[in-house]
């Protein structure tokens, strides 16, 4: 019996987070150990196992092939599933006749017959499993994977958490796990195994697979005796690069149904399912699902700081100069034929216009149609490169689309939004990558000038480290705005956004619940997620990172109560007011922490970053006593913004904080 707890993961930045953490409620964590696990789903051409109620797995990897045959089930509302599942090894691909006697072979033989087995699903995974223990007992095992899975010539993919009892461990240690991935983390609990959102992603359901034909796969395939796709003239093993690379994007697997979406390559403007067939990568889909996982951005580029500085006095860097034209660029980004294209008033608006009667459906397009303006109005300054605070603000407007679409994910269509989300994230973390180096280079700066001008040079090596680093990520800046995929990005949602906003509506959301009926649960939601991170940060022996995640959820909560300012009437102000100085004050930490790791390194490696994974040597450290001075300084910084956090918090967590609101959801 598998018992385990599914999580959804909705970026690669909080699974690096989740690898990176030390500890899970009192619970430690051991380092990562990452694989590689490529998977082959096979079943009957009537699918004879899925209509029992099973699904067979056949899965390679450094170990050999390994047989698992799984139960489908749903898991409860916490994500926790319960299973049948029975397992074999196997040193090769042979027939399930000459699989190792056992429950196994004998469940497949009763539910398969003498039908031969064939693929129809195939599934990629990077995994990083992690031990998690307590007291010197392992009780569960967490697993940190990246997905990709086709089928129907479908490709997806998408971030999942994973969390099974192993060892001396007790459902109590899987639910007291559990509720801390939910309720610390922000993380949704996931009923579908990763075999069956591959499914439904694909559009096939248990009834077109019962009814599949069992008639001989195109292509001139014929299925073998011992479960291998076997092409005349030859034969392959299932899964082999040789078989999948001569199966086109658009053919249904032998048994399938054709399905009735256009090609992958040839998505129409109206479908976002089909486009994300493609990876959200311009050109062809890859062609095979280990291409699809591949072709995903490293998560360390996600969560890279960085900076910007030379020898203490500020100096244009070169990659901006480059960028700068001296003609005047547009105020907006033009968007596509028969798309909303902003005008200048509205990115000036401050917030959004939201009424108390209006729907729900109709809130969501108000605020995304601001946020979108306020994005397009600073796209131009940000490209040119005169102005840092033309690229904080842009980088702002996205933040705010990210929490718009969190903020109304029940009652958006989550389809149609999936690219939308794709392309905030890509180009929230393109813009963060340049905005944390400005940052970085303000804070040091201020530094410098205070110091002795016979000091101010001190901090050389740190300078040239970071121009380096500034010029590469700007330059990738400017090209990715200028791309074909920014370019679909900003049509695609100038389109969405010039429609109804009923024809946004998630199918179950179309009743027109509206703001006064629905915005109190939110706030009320955000504000006990805010209080439950900050119950866990509790004196100076606090770890840092659960500042961090306190600051998450507390921008959250900042971006609800201003979205809805307007019906919620001048009240929110104050409110609004209480959660910026809280965000400022940790938002202040969090640089000082990232400050101190970019230094760290400079003094180890004398570079940006550390060139490799290997730990450093004696020898490798920097003589650059300006540096330690500023390591200290950044240090004093963090241990004075964790002392004098108690005297910010009240100001969220206190009685006037919670009466205030009350009161403004009273009015509603």
């Amino acid at each position: 019996m598998e018992v385990e707890a599914k999580f959804r993961v909705p970026d690669a930045a909080l699974l690096e987070r989740l690898a990176a953490a030390a500890r899970l409620v009192g619970y430690d964590l051991e380092p990562p150990a990452a694989r590689r696990d490529d998977d082959v789903f096979l079943d009957t051409a009537d699918r004879r196992l899925l209509a029992a109620g099973y699904y067979l797995r056949r899965r390679e990897n450094a170990d050999g092939v390994r047989i698992t045959l799984k139960q489908v089930a749903t898991a409860s509302d916490d994500g926790v599933l319960r299973r049948e599942e029975y397992e074999l090894r196997a040193a090769a691909d042979v027939p399930v006749s000459e699989w190792p006697r056992g429950p196994l072979r004998d469940r497949v033989l009763g539910l398969a017959g003498p039908e031969t087995l064939i693929p129809f699903l195939e599934l990629a995974q990077e995994r990083r499993t992690r031990r998690v223990g307590m007291d010197g007992r392992v009780v569960a095992e967490l697993s940190l994977d990246v997905v990709a899975a086709r089928a129907t010539g479908r490709l997806r993919r998408w971030y999942e958490v994973e969390l099974e009892i192993v060892g001396d461990g007790t459902e109590d240690d899987l639910t007291a796990l559990g509720a801390a991935l939910r309720d610390v983390w922000g993380l949704v609990p996931e009923s579908r195994s990763k075999f069956e959102r591959a499914l439904e992603s694909a559009g096939v359901n248990d009834a077109a697979s019962r009814s599949a034909p069992a008639s001989t796969p195109r292509g001139g395939r014929r299925p073998g005796t011992d479960g291998r796709r076997v092409k005349d003239g030859g034969s392959g093993p299932v899964g082999d690069e040789s078989a999948a690379g001569e199966h086109k994007a658009d053919e249904p697997r032998p048994g399938e149904p054709r399905p009735d979406e256009p090609k992958a390559d040839e998505p129409k403007a109206d479908e976002p399912k089909a486009a994300e067939s493609k990876a959200d990568e311009p050109g062809k889909a890859p062609a095979t699902v280990a291409a699809a996982l591949e072709s995903e951005p490293a998560p360390a580029e996600a969560t890279r700081p960085v900076p910007r500085v030379k020898g203490g006095v500020q100096a244009r860097p070169a990659a901006a100069a480059a960028a700068a034209p001296d003609q005047k660029a547009p105020a907006t980004t033009p968007v596509a034929d028969g798309g909303w294209s902003p005008r200048a008033a509205e990115a000036r608006r401050k917030r959004p216009v939201v009424a108390k009667h209006d729907t729900m459906a109709e809130a969501a397009v108000a605020v995304m149609r601001l946020h979108f303006a306020k994005m397009l109005a600073h796209e131009a300054g940000t490209r040119a490169g005169k102005d840092s605070e033309e690229l904080h603000d842009m980088r702002v407007a996205t933040r705010r689309l990210r929490m718009a679409l969190r903020l109304f994910a029940d009652v958006l269509d989550a389809e149609t939004m999936r690219p939308v989300l794709k392309g905030l994230r890509h180009t929230g973390r393109t813009l963060g990558a340049v905005r944390d180096l400005d940052v970085f280079h303000e804070k040091t700066q201020h530094y410098v000038e205070g110091l002795p001008r016979s000091r101010r040079e001190e901090l050389e090596p740190l300078f040239d480290a970071w121009q380096v680093e500034y010029d590469e990520r700007r330059a990738a800046m400017v090209d990715y705005l200028d791309g074909r995929r920014y370019r679909r990005f900003v049509e695609r949602l100038g389109t969405l956004l010039a429609g109804r906003p009923e024809d946004l509506a998630a199918r179950d959301a179309r009743d027109g619940a509206s703001v006064r009926q629905v915005l109190p649960a939110l706030l009320h939601r955000d504000l006990a997620d805010v209080l439950a991170a900050g119950s866990r940060v509790d004196g100076a022996g606090t770890p840092l990172a659960r500042f961090h995640e306190l600051r998450i959820t507390a921008k959250a909560l900042r971006y609800t109560l201003e979205f809805f300012e307007v019906p919620l009437g001048r009240g929110a102000k104050p409110l609004i007011e209480a959660m910026k100085e809280l965000q400022d004050h940790l938002g202040d930490l969090q640089d000082a922490v990232v400050s101190c790791g970019i230094v760290r390194d400079v003094l180890t490696w004398g570079s940006w970053a550390s060139p490799d994974a290997r730990p450093p040597a004696h020898t490798d450290i920097q003589l650059a006593p300006g540096l330690c001075r500023y390591l200290g300084v950044r240090q004093d910084e963090m241990e004075r913004l964790v002392l004098t956090f108690p005297g910010v918090w009240p100001r969220v967590a206190g009685e006037e904080f919670g009466g205030r609101l009350a009161g403004l959801l009273a009015r509603l």
